[in-house]
C-alpha cells in the first residue's frame, strides 16, 4: 500500500511539473528602418519608417550605415534571437554584413534627429551581434544573434533597441546589400522566450491532488485483497 501511494505521489507531483507552457517564438517587424551617411540623417528613400530603405554600402560614392528598430515586447525572458532579412538589391558582391549594438537612442536614430556623423560610426562599430554575407538579390539572409545580442534585447523589454548594420567588404563606388529595400520583406526578428515556470499547487489543489491518491490507493488495497481472498 505504502508503495502503490509512493509511486502515486510522485506521478501527480511530475505531471505537475512538466504542466510549464511551451517554449515561445515570436516575430517581430521593425518600428523603424533606414541609413545613415557620414554628411546625412535618414540618407535613404522612406528613412525612419517601418518600410524604409535600408541600403548597407556605398550608392554613388556615398557611404551608408543602416539600422533597423524593433519594439520588444515586456515578459518572459529571451533565450536565442534570428534576424531573417531580404538582402534586396545586392551589387558587388559578395559583401559581408556585420550587426552592431548601438548606443544612440532609438527615437532619435528614426526621428532623423541624431548627428549624421556620429551616429553613422555607431552604426558600425561597437559589439558585433552576428554576421551574414549576401550573394544574389532577394536571398533571404539568416542571422543569428550572439549571447551579447540576447542580453541588450532582454534590457530592451518593453521598450525599443536598434541594430546597426555595416557592410565590412566595402571596395567600389556602388558597392551594397540592401538596396531599394523599401517594403522588402522579410525584415523580422524572431525571439524565442523560456518556457513559463510550471504553477504552483495551492492548499486546495493540494487537498484534491491528496484525496485522488488516497482513493486511489484504497483502490489499489481492495483489488489486493481481492486477489488474496480469491
Amino acid at each position: 500500500m505504502a508503495n502503490v501511494l509512493r509511486i502515486l505521489a510522485l506521478a501527480g507531483v511530475a505531471s505537475w511539473a512538466l504542466a510549464a507552457a511551451p517554449v515561445a517564438a515570436q516575430t517581430l517587424t521593425p518600428t523603424a528602418a533606414g541609413a545613415y551617411s557620414p554628411t546625412a540623417a535618414n540618407a535613404t528613400g522612406a528613412s525612419g519608417a517601418p518600410n524604409g530603405n535600408f541600403l548597407t554600402g556605398a550608392a554613388s560614392g556615398e557611404s551608408r550605415r543602416s539600422y533597423l528598430i524593433y519594439s520588444i515586447p515586456a515578459g518572459q525572458l529571451i533565450t536565442s534571437a534570428t534576424l531573417s532579412l531580404s538582402a534586396a538589391l545586392v551589387a558587388d558582391g559578395p559583401n559581408t554584413i556585420n550587426v552592431y549594438d548601438v548606443s544612440t537612442t532609438p527615437s532619435t536614430i528614426a526621428a532623423g534627429t541624431a548627428t549624421p556623423g556620429s551616429t553613422y560610426t555607431d552604426l558600425g562599430t561597437g559589439v558585433v551581434f552576428g554576421t551574414a554575407v549576401a550573394t544574389t538579390n532577394s536571398e533571404t539572409l539568416t542571422i543569428t544573434l550572439s549571447a551579447d545580442a540576447i542580453t541588450a534585447i532582454n534590457a530592451a523589454r518593453g521598450s525599443s533597441i536598434a541594430f546597426g548594420f555595416n557592410n565590412e567588404t566595402l571596395s567600389a563606388a556602388t558597392d551594397y546589400v540592401f538596396g531599394g529595400s523599401i517594403n522588402s520583406t522579410p525584415r523580422s526578428l524572431i525571439l524565442v522566450s523560456a518556457p513559463a515556470p510550471a504553477p504552483v499547487p495551492t492548499l486546495s489543489e493540494w487537498a484534491m491532488i491528496m484525496l485522488g491518491l488516497t482513493l486511489a490507493g484504497g483502490a489499489a488495497l481492495y483489488l489486493q485483497r481481492r486477489r488474496q481472498i480469491g
